[in-house]
């Protein structure tokens, strides 16, 4: 067991607090990653159902297996540009808003 001085474990006392307050930030800075993703894979879902194509075909599409697109669709990956264009290919239309 060590014994710290009372200013040392102060020191660490506050340096353990920081911390959880740094673990706290990242988890909140996450979820609202995880949750811009899930809105994004959301509507693209909602995109590709419009369009009267399976997940499957999509994917085939895109080049990508089908668990990968459906792990982009509920948000558990990231979307990236190349993504999305590759799935504004498959989908064969210009859905975002403004084209």
């Amino acid at each position: 067991m060590i014994i710290l001085q009372p200013h040392h474990a102060r020191l660490v006392s506050s340096a353990i607090r920081r911390c959880d307050e740094i673990a706290d930030e990242m988890r909140s800075v996450e979820r609202r990653a995880t949750s811009a993703n899930f809105t994004i894979g959301e509507e693209l879902r909602r995109v590709r159902n419009e369009s009267d194509l399976s997940l499957r075909e999509v994917a085939r599409r895109m080049v990508l297996s089908p668990s990968h697109l459906s792990n982009l669709e509920k948000g558990y990956r990231r979307w990236d540009r190349s993504l999305i264009a590759r799935f504004r290919e498959a989908v064969g239309k210009h859905w975002i808003k403004g084209q």
